[in-house]
């Protein structure tokens, strides 16, 4: 791997733990924890400027630059990895406006983004994944919840959950698992809204959950959300001047 491509490798001592879309926010967060967890975490995106910055912030992280909806590039980011202990896709983009009005290029993105991306990775991580393996995808709440304006989205989180339902049941021969995190809103720099918001780190205690239980154990969806009312609500979060998040369509 050419070196503007690469960081400073990192000492194996769980095995390798895979985080596409780590270059900030939840990956980052999660591979904070992994890393404390003994992982050898790798860190993978397209921004090189981000990803080295995020594996200094975290200390013992690699990192790989790749558009991981490229299939060369998926292919060069995994070249020599050894085995993978852990792999967690938490790419994607947020984007949309109403269908009439929404270009087919961001439905394109939107899939390369979540579906493609996830499919390539995991293609491309699989021969190095043994028995205790796991996967872990990031959904949404979306997935569940209609939000007019982002019909792309919430069609693509969905689409993501019935892609790893199939995949757990491809893989339980293997012993390795298969986990959908299905967050609420984050506070990350996609917030548009004011919200009470989970942080990126709520988010990162689940995925560290997730690769510490035995891999046959079956979790189909770890839905994790905010408190929105009550003492125990977090602040607001989002734009000062931004208006206040409400569901628009009930569940």
């Amino acid at each position: 791997m050419h070196k503007n491509k690469m960081g400073t490798p990192g000492s194996a001592k769980s095995g390798c733990a895979v985080i596409i879309g780590g270059s900030g926010g939840i990956g980052e967060a999660c591979g904070r924890r992994l890393s404390a967890r003994g992982y050898d975490v790798v860190l993978v995106a397209r921004d090189p400027t981000r990803l080295a910055q995020a594996a200094m912030r975290i200390g013992s992280a690699r990192w790989r630059a790749a558009d991981c909806g490229d299939a060369g590039e998926v292919a060069k980011a995994f070249e020599g990895l050894g085995p993978i202990a852990v792999l967690l896709h938490t790419a994607g983009i947020r984007e949309g406006a109403p269908v009439s009005s929404q270009s087919v290029s961001v439905l394109d993105a939107l899939y390369e983004s979540h579906i493609r991306s996830a499919f390539l990775t995991i293609k491309a991580a699989l021969p190095e994944m043994s028995e205790g393996s796991r996967i872990i995808l990031m959904s949404s709440v979306a997935a569940r919840r209609p939000v007019p304006g982002l019909s792309g989205y919430c069609a693509m989180k969905a689409a993501l959950g019935m892609f790893a339902r199939s995949l757990s049941m491809e893989l339980e021969e293997r012993r390795i698992g298969v986990y959908l995190v299905a967050p609420g809103q984050v506070d990350t720099p996609l917030l548009v809204k004011r919200w009470h918001c989970l942080q990126s780190d709520d988010v990162a205690h689940a995925v560290e959950f997730l690769s510490t239980v035995d891999s046959t154990l079956k979790i189909r969806e770890f839905d994790i959300r905010s408190v929105t009312s009550g003492p125990h609500a977090p602040p607001l979060s989002g734009p000062p001047d931004g208006p206040i998040g409400v569901a628009l369509v009930a569940r």
